[in-house]
């Protein structure tokens, strides 16, 4: 009975032991493809990014990492850069660190350096950062997940010739997902910065910037993205301001095949000499196709090769704006802001209809164009901030040629574009006489650049 019961328990010790005696070999391996799957990744969706000398050492608990990584795109006339990557990995069955316990996991120390670069830039990041631009550490599963964090040292630069200081506080970056490229999270931290010079002091603090992108099945990224700073404090000659909570905020989704992507900007507060104290823009692209997402990937490369001569008449841009202009895409702006005491708001949607049996390229005459195309523009604002702006003295005409009305203390004036007929304020404006004169003014224009 006692060897029954012992038989088993070694048959578990023996498959224990040979399993943890095989795994960092196995996780050396898995290690290795998965930088090779990284750097394909990198190297294919990174433009005017050359990867050059990587090399895996690969050992039995540990292996080293270096590669080289220049930038260099001539068309900017930027000269190249070059960074060296250096990560030192562990694969142990069982390893600890700044992530914690992990189990059947790889592990790495990272360090990211420049290596070319212009002498004067060489010299700047040696001096300052002793030549390392980030440090950090990462871990990555079997399944191809992985973590990491790399960190900044705090920059300090003083030019006492120029007068000029700048102090960047340590920056954070973090990054999660998946190795092969298909989702990837970002965030990124800065605590303060400042920049002193003669007759001028601007102030940042709490800087973030994060980022959550999926590849679509059809290649296309989508995902939300957003960037903030706290505070901004600017102080000049000429006059102080602060503004709080100044933001950047996006988002791309597929709804039925199509790209729908809305940014916004928006300033929570703002204490200056000007009389505005908050703002926001909001902007809709709303049934973008995926095949014009595609072309538009592809433009530069494109613009690149095409004879400036059959630029007018080339394919590739009709067909470009054929994909672009379906019936649904839809155009949305909208404008708020806070000045002279009150609220002010501009808001104009924009839809391509299309006309039914008439090709694009026929839509060249705007005539005909217009019927294409259903818009509104309103525009709000409260009546005694008019008062007390520029624009009072023209309130009284406008009014009275019913450009503008007055609705509960409000100024309202709504324009609308519907089966090529425009109205204001319910008053019809004749479309016709607007286009020829724009037509003439356009001419008129072409005409003294050719004079010139």
């Amino acid at each position: 009975m006692d060897l029954i019961v012992r038989k088993p328990l070694l048959i578990s010790t023996v498959l224990l032991t040979s399993l943890g005696l095989a795994s960092p070999w196995i996780l050396g391996q898995i290690a290795e493809k998965q930088f090779q799957t990284e750097l394909a990744v990198a190297q294919n969706e990174i433009e005017h990014l050359t990867i050059s000398d990587a090399t895996f050492e690969r050992g039995y608990l540990e292996s080293k990492v270096s590669l080289n990584m220049t930038f260099d795109n001539a068309a900017d006339e930027v000269p190249p850069f070059t960074f060296l990557v250096e990560s030192n990995l562990t694969h142990a069955p069982i390893t600890s660190g700044e992530f914690g316990v992990l189990l059947f996991e790889v592990y790495s120390q990272d360090k990211i350096s420049l290596v070319d670069a212009p002498e004067e830039v060489k010299t700047f990041i040696t001096q300052q950062l002793g030549g390392t631009l980030l440090t950090g550490y990462s871990h990555a599963n079997a399944m191809g997940n992985y973590d990491s964090v790399l960190s900044s040292a705090e920059f300090n630069f003083a030019s006492e010739e120029e007068n000029l200081s700048i102090n960047l506080a340590p920056m954070e970056i973090s990054a999660q997902g998946n190795i092969d490229g298909t989702s990837a999270s970002f965030s990124l931290s800065i605590a303060s910065s400042n920049v002193k010079a003669p007759n001028f002091n601007a102030e940042f603090s709490d800087i973030t910037a994060n980022a959550d992108i999926k590849e679509h099945s059809s290649g296309v990224e989508l995902g939300e993205s957003a960037m903030n700073v706290g505070q901004l404090t600017v102080s000049s000659d000429k006059g102080n301001g602060s503004f709080t909570n100044m933001s950047i905020a996006a988002i791309s989704e597929i709804i039925d095949n199509k790209i729908n992507t809305n940014v916004i900007y928006n300033v929570e507060s703002i204490s200056s000499p000007l009389p505005l104290t908050s703002a926001s823009y909001d902007i809709n692209l709303n049934g973008f196709t995926l095949e014009s997402a595609d072309l538009m990937e592809n433009l530069q490369a494109h613009l690149e090769n095409v004879d400036p001569a059959s630029f007018a008449t080339d394919e590739y841009f009709n067909e470009l704006l054929e994909a672009t202009f379906q019936p649904g895409l839809q155009l949305n702006q909208e404008v708020k802001v806070n000045a002279f005491g009150g609220d002010w708001l501009a808001d104009l949607d924009v839809e391509f209809n299309g006309i039914e049996g008439v090709e694009l390229a026929e839509l060249v005459d705007p005539k005909v164009a217009v019927k294409a195309i259903s818009a509104q523009m309103l525009i709000k604002a409260d009546s005694n901030a008019i008062l007390q702006s520029p624009a009072a003295n023209m309130i009284d005409p406008l009014m009275q040629q019913g450009f503008i009305k007055l609705e509960d203390g409000t100024l309202v004036s709504v324009a609308t574009l519907v089966d090529g007929k425009l109205t204001l304020n319910e008053k019809d404006i004749p479309v016709e006489p607007l286009i020829n004169a724009l037509l003439a003014k356009i001419a008129e224009s072409q005409q003294e650049t050719a004079a010139n």
